[in-house]
């Protein structure tokens, strides 16, 4: 099989490649990227250009058994709407433009949790909850998986949709990174009790999760597939907990700077006046929304993923981390 995969620079089409590349089933791993020598596995087939490139494209697209679509424009505070329009709904579409005239017969594509909304009750969501997406990165997501979607069916091709949970591991500059950085510098307080839960997933679960939908005949096509930490969701104090003691060694038991969430906000909501008074335009260090992000509940529960996870076993929480930020 030949797959092609994009994205492959950044944490999850990096994992991804790697675990495609140790596959038999896989005589070829193609990749878009920007530059003839990107930082890639070893052993990728390397084609330059965007997802702007039709031409380059439908080159990559030829012969090809399946397209790990993972290239998007993330969380970027001061990224204006229409960025997350022209990769996350530009892109793709262009994308499948390019696999129709290929022939291909599968697509897996890489969305988020985020399509759900902000936060979840604490005994968390299924993944057929009906999305409520409130940022731009979340609302352009979901509209690709309707793109897949519709694709599969006018084809008859096969389209997967992952939903990613919070995910961290290696190349991870996103929100677990950020808070592992934050405790490494004394910098990180937990709302109120620090009893809220999060979801998360390794980088090499999402790998091996990825690779499986591109492989099995029966993976579930058209319908969102959760694809989170099959322990379940952990609570912030725990997260913080775990981080603190790879940091530090085994010894420190509890994250201790439990500071009220009435008084974070307030902290927030400060420190936002006086930076749009020296700053105008820029994000604050800390606002109001992070901290309501923070302290929110965000618990998705697996069900699909189920049938993805044979042949590989997931790491749990301080495994992952471990192995990622140490």
């Amino acid at each position: 099989m030949i797959a092609f995969v994009t994205g492959a620079t950044g944490c999850v089409g990096y994992a991804l490649c790697r675990r495609l590349l140790t596959l038999a089933s896989f005589t070829e791993v193609r990749v878009l990227a920007r530059s003839n020598s990107p930082d890639v596995p070893d052993g990728c087939r390397v084609f330059v250009g965007s997802l702007d490139d039709t031409s380059v494209l439908q080159t990559a697209c030829e012969g090809v058994d399946v397209i790990f679509h993972a290239a998007a424009q993330v969380h970027t505070p001061d990224a204006p709407p229409s960025d997350f329009e022209r990769v996350n709904v530009g892109g793709t579409t262009k994308l499948l433009q390019a696999a129709t005239g290929a022939n291909v017969p599968r697509f897996v594509y890489f969305s988020t949790v985020a399509v759900y909304g902000e936060d979840t009750p604490l005994e968390g969501i299924s993944e057929d909850s009906p999305p409520a997406p409130v940022t731009p990165y979340a609302q352009t997501k979901l509209r690709g998986e309707l793109l897949v979607q519709e694709w599969a069916t006018r084809t008859g091709g096969v389209g997967v949709l992952l939903r990613l949970a919070t995910v961290y591991g290696a190349r991870d500059r996103g929100n677990m990174a950020r808070m592992m950085e934050a405790i490494r510098r004394g910098r990180f307080v937990l709302p109120g009790a620090g009893q809220n839960c999060k979801t998360c997933v390794a980088v090499e679960t999402v790998a091996g999760i990825a690779a499986n939908a591109g492989l099995f005949p029966d993976a579930p096509d058209g319908l969102p597939v959760v694809v989170a930490d099959p322990h379940g969701a952990y609570p912030l104090q725990e997260i913080a907990d775990t981080m603190a003691t790879i940091i530090t060694g085994p010894g420190r038991t509890r994250y201790p700077r439990l500071v009220p969430l009435r008084l974070l906000r307030h902290v927030a909501q400060t420190t936002e006046r006086v930076w749009s008074l020296l700053r105008p335009g820029k994000t604050a260090p800390i606002t109001a929304q992070q901290v309501d992000r923070l302290a929110a509940s965000n618990v998705y529960r697996i069900g699909r993923m189920n049938c993805l996870l044979a042949g590989f076993t997931p790491p749990t929480l301080a495994e992952g981390l471990r192995g990622a930020y140490r």
